[in-house]
C-alpha cells in the first residue's frame, strides 16, 4: 500500500524530521509542536504516511469525538495558526491517487478527516489536499514580508502613520521610566515568563467577557513544554519576547510568543498590560521591536496568524485565504460534515453584519464559559 498508519513518532522519526526541515513544512506539524501535544493532551495518535512514485506525505493526526462524530485532525490544532501536511511532492504527484489511499487508510479511524486553518498553497508548493472538499474560513491569516532593514520594510505600508504610533509609545514609555526588550532563552526565565503571560491572558479574557483559551492544565502544560525546548537544526519552535517597563526587572507590559523556521517566522500568542503606562501600545511596539530584528537577521516573512484584527491589517500587507479541507468517511462524517458548512455559512453571516455580530458579542459576555480557543 501507498499509504500506512504509524501510532508512535519512533517509527517514522527520521523520515518526518526530513521533510519538517523543507521550508513548505508549517511549524505547526513539526516533531517538537505534534509530540508535546500528544504527551500532554493524552490524545490518541494517528500518523499518516503516504509514498508513491517519489512522492512523500506525512500528516500528524489525532482521533477525536466531536458531538456525533469521530474526527481526525492535526494535533494541537485547537491552537495552531497553519496547518499543512509535510510534503515533498514529485513531479507525477497524483492527488486522486493520494485522497483515495488516504479514505482507505481511515476508514475504521474515523468519521471525518478534517484540516482546518489551510490553506490552497504554501511557499511555492500545492497542498496535497486541494483535490478534497473544502470550506472557507471566516477569518484569513495576516503576514508582513520582510526586507533587509526595518525602513524597506514600513515602506510597505502606511509607514507615516507606523512611526508616528511608534514613537508616541516611546515617549510615553521614556516619561514612565524607560523600556527593555528581551528574548528569553534561559529554561527557567523562559518558563516563569510563560506564567505571567497565563496570567495577564487571563485578566484580558476576564476583562472582555470571554473564556479563557489557556484555562486547561492541558494547554499550559503543552507550551511549557514548548518554551523550554531546545533549539532545533531549523529554527526555535517557541520563544518568548518580552517588553518590560525600566529595565530587566521591571514589570512585563507585553509579551509575544513567537515561533521561527528558517526564514519565516511565525506568532503564536501575545499578551498586554496596558494598565502599567497608559496609552502607550506596549503590544504594537513590542512587535516593531520583534520586526526590526528579525529584518536584521535576514528574515523574509512574518506571520501574524489567523484572526481579523485592526492591528493585523495595519502591520501587513498580505491577506492569506484560508480553508478547512474535509473528507467524510462515512454516513456520520458526511453528516457532520454538512452540519460544518452550515456552521461555517453561519459565521459568514454574522460577519457582513456587523450589528447582528455586536449582539452576539454582548450577549456571549453576558453568559462566559469556559472552554478552548484558538490562540
Amino acid at each position: 500500500m501507498s499509504m500506512t498508519l504509524h501510532d508512535d513518532f519512533k517509527s517514522i522519526c527520521g523520515d518526518w524530521l526530513e521533510l519538517e526541515a523543507l521550508p513548505t513544512a508549517s511549524v505547526h506539524q513539526g516533531m517538537a509542536w505534534s509530540r508535546a501535544w500528544a504527551e500532554t493532551a493524552e490524545t490518541q495518535v494517528c500518523i499518516l504516511d503516504y509514498a508513491h512514485r517519489g512522492s512523500r506525505v506525512i500528516l500528524p493526526l489525532e482521533v477525536k469525538t466531536a458531538a456525533f462524530a469521530r474526527i481526525a485532525r492535526p494535533l494541537g490544532s485547537a491552537f495552531s495558526n497553519l496547518n499543512l501536511p509535510l510534503a515533498h511532492l514529485s513531479a507525477d504527484f497524483n492527488n486522486e491517487h493520494f485522497v483515495h489511499s488516504l479514505a482507505h487508510a481511515l476508514t475504521d479511524q474515523a468519521d471525518l478527516f478534517m484540516v482546518d486553518k489551510s490553506v490552497m498553497s504554501w511557499r511555492g508548493q500545492d497542498n496535497p489536499l486541494k483535490g478534497l472538499s473544502r470550506i472557507l474560513r471566516v477569518n484569513p491569516s495576516y503576514q508582513l514580508e520582510l526586507e533587509a532593514d526595518m525602513p524597506e520594510t514600513l515602506a510597505k505600508l502606511d509607514v507615516k502613520k507606523r512611526m508616528k504610533m511608534f514613537r508616541t509609545s516611546e515617549r510615553k514609555l521614556a516619561a514612565a521610566g524607560g523600556w527593555h526588550y528581551e528574548v528569553v532563552s534561559d529554561p527557567v526565565e523562559a518558563a516563569a515568563a510563560l506564567e505571567i503571560f497565563f496570567a495577564q491572558k487571563e485578566m484580558r479574557f476576564r476583562k472582555m467577557g470571554l473564556p479563557n483559551a489557556f484555562a486547561e492544565t492541558s494547554a499550559r502544560d503543552f507550551f511549557r513544554r514548548l518554551v523550554t525546548s531546545e533549539e532545533s537544526g531549523t529554527g526555535h519552535i517557541l520563544r518568548l519576547h518580552m517588553l518590560r517597563l525600566r529595565d530587566r526587572h521591571g514589570p512585563p507590559i507585553a509579551i509575544a510568543g513567537i515561533s521561527t523556521k528558517g526564514d519565516y517566522a511565525i506568532t503564536q500568542f501575545g499578551s498586554v498590560d496596558d494598565t502599567v503606562v497608559v496609552g502607550s501600545s506596549p503590544g504594537e511596539f513590542l512587535y516593531h521591536l520583534v520586526i526590526e530584528g528579525l529584518c536584521v537577521q535576514g528574515f523574509k516573512l512574518f506571520d501574524f496568524g489567523v484572526g481579523d484584527q485592526p492591528y493585523k491589517r495595519r502591520w501587513c500587507n498580505v491577506e492569506t485565504q484560508q480553508f478547512d479541507f474535509i473528507l467524510p468517511l462515512d454516513a456520520v462524517g458526511n453528516a457532520f460534515a454538512h452540519f460544518t458548512r452550515a456552521t461555517s455559512e453561519a459565521k459568514h453571516f454574522i460577519k457582513e453584519r456587523p450589528q447582528v455580530y455586536k449582539a452576539i458579542q454582548a450577549l456571549r459576555s453576558r453568559f462566559p464559559s469556559g472552554g478552548g480557543g484558538s490562540a
